[in-house]
């Protein structure tokens, strides 16, 4: 059974954390449909005199992608304590044991 975390994980591209931010902080160059409104954001970039980046330098390495995609996920495990493990006598001199779930 998977849980809504795990769920949401599965549809999750390389960018989808950075057009989330973008949805959050430029929600006026998104259309309905949710895609991107490039035209309306060249346009409001020219009113203001913006001078626009038309070459540059791009760093592309074999898990860029797969990085980007891992930004975007919501985490699906919980570090939580071993209560009878740490419980016993001679564990009192240890560390906790900590166990992923």
């Amino acid at each position: 059974m998977q849980t809504d975390n795990e769920k949401y994980n599965e549809t999750v591209q390389p960018n989808t954390a950075f057009l989330n931010e973008l949805k959050t902080k430029l929600p006026e160059f998104f259309t309905k449909d949710g895609s991107f409104d490039l035209d309306k954001f060249k346009d409001q970039l020219k009113d203001k005199n913006v001078n626009e980046l038309s070459e540059g330098y791009q760093l592309d390495f074999i898990g860029k992608d797969y990085a980007r995609r891992q930004a975007g996920e919501i985490p699906n495990t919980v570090i939580v304590p071993d209560e009878k493990q740490n419980r016993g006598g001679w564990s009192a001199l240890q560390e906790p044991l900590l166990y992923w779930r």
